[in-house]
């Protein structure tokens, strides 16, 4: 099957809304294609969702973002061609259960940056989740975005008191609808949420509606990472509850400022142990020696003294 300047090769992935081919271009290189469904293509606002997510990414350019690289219509039906990245989700990867402390910390970070980037631009993702992160090796790209948010118009194509996204990495004020807060602060929730289920193996929240999701967040405290899992540094664990605080206004500033903590947390992490200088060692060394000296005069094993002249 053509479609566009591209030949499908295999089907991907396939969901409610649309199928994700793999296909090449003229060239030969692969890409991932998504095609609307055709009885989603009839519904205006679903190709409205999918033009918005075809021109949003056509401004972006990130190496923590899946790029665009064109879109067009096939049969009255929307498709959008994106680099093809040959790994997997990183829902994919969880479900072999929590990933190396390290690890985590890496994808948290490249998605820390994509999401730095995102709201430079003036937009907001909406939907970070684990099976919107797409992992090649231990790189991370931040794809979908079908949700796309763009904070300077504050257009919205959700409808009144409906919200898209996943439950269990909602934020609550998304759950709620309210519009007043900066849909950025709810994409640090997200990241927060993903750098929980990274170290856990699952969401901070388990719900499957709305309604269980609010009764969640409102009356059950989230278990700390460190206290479902020992190993995970206090810092970590205390910057992914920052991240997952109810109140937006108490998680971090920005995402450049989570990128900041990571990296200096890392940097710490990845130093080699200093040196104590030598004046340090020589004290050392006379301390152990009279401690030493006074443990035998102790144990009466120390020399007898000299005799006297």
């Amino acid at each position: 099957m053509q479609i566009g300047p591209y030949r499908v090769v295999s089907e991907l992935a396939r969901g409610g809304m649309g199928v994700v081919y793999r296909a090449q271009g003229a060239d030969g290189a692969e890409v991932a294609l998504k095609l609307l469904l055709p009885e989603q293509a009839a519904n205006e606002r679903a190709r409205t969702r999918f033009r918005k997510e075809a021109e949003t990414l056509g401004r972006l350019r990130h190496p923590n973002l899946v790029a665009h690289l064109g879109h067009g219509t096939h049969q009255g039906a929307p498709w959008l061609a994106l680099e093809f990245v040959d790994g997997e989700t990183l829902q994919a990867r969880l479900r072999q259960g929590p990933l190396p402390v390290p690890l985590a910390i890496s994808i948290a970070r490249q998605l820390a940056e994509a999401l730095a980037y995102v709201h430079r631009e003036g937009l907001a993702h909406r939907d970070i989740k684990p099976d919107n992160v797409l992992l090649s090796g231990e790189g991370a790209r931040l794809t979908d975005f079908g949700l796309v948010l763009d904070e300077a118009d504050a257009q919205r194509l959700t409808r009144t008191g409906v919200f898209l996204g996943t439950p269990g990495y909602w934020a609550p004020e998304q759950a709620r609808g309210d519009k007043a807060q900066s849909a950025a602060r709810a994409d640090l929730y997200g990241l927060g949420a993903v750098l929980y289920a990274c170290l856990t193996g699952r969401a901070p929240i388990q719900a499957t509606s709305l309604q269980a999701f609010m009764a969640s967040v409102e009356f059950q405290r989230v278990s700390p990472p460190r206290a479902e899992r020992p190993e995970v540094p206090e810092w970590l664990s205390a910057l992914c509850m920052r991240c997952l605080a109810f109140d937006p206004e108490r998680r971090p500033g920005s995402a450049s400022e989570v990128v900041r903590c990571l990296e200096r947390a890392t940097a710490d992490l990845d130093a080699p142990p200093r040196r104590a200088p030598p004046l340090t060692l020589a004290l050392v060394g006379v301390v152990a020696a009279l401690a030493l000296t006074l443990g035998l005069v102790l144990r009466g094993d120390a020399p007898p003294p000299a005799p006297v002249a």
